[in-house]
């Protein structure tokens, strides 16, 4: 019974991962505009759009390159980011042998990530209380 729930909470937290890194990927702007610099050369432009008590946001593609639908598209780009965590799946069910070194990043972007999604929806959860 241990080893289902550990399973369940595992997935849970794999799953708030891979929604932190698509948004952060899809939307949020990064240390010094890093990632706002690279949609912009993929030719995707987020526009925010403040309004009283809520912020929007309008994506808009200036060409069409691969790149750039990828990462106009939080259901295309989630894909792919969920695709990165599949060896480690494999590796937690005995399908798959990963080195012993890919264990640790794994743990560690899995929790990074997972500790920053939920961190990121308690703020939106508070932010739409104000």
């Amino acid at each position: 019974m241990e080893t289902s729930v550990l399973a369940v909470v595992n997935v849970v937290l794999i799953a708030v991962a891979i929604w932190r890194y698509t948004r952060m990927l899809y939307r949020d702007n990064g240390p010094f505009h890093i990632l706002d610099w690279m949609r912009h050369k993929f030719g995707v432009q987020i526009t925010y759009i403040e309004s009283p008590g809520s912020t929007q946001f309008v994506v808009e593609r200036s060409g069409e390159t691969v790149l750039g639908e990828l990462f106009s598209c939080p259901y295309c780009l989630s894909f792919w980011v969920a695709s990165a965590f599949v060896p480690y799946m494999l590796a937690q069910l005995g399908i798959l042998n990963l080195p012993v070194w890919s264990d640790l990043v794994y743990s560690f972007v899995i929790t990074f990530g997972s500790i920053w999604g939920i961190v990121t929806m308690l703020i939106i959860m508070a932010e739409e209380r104000e």
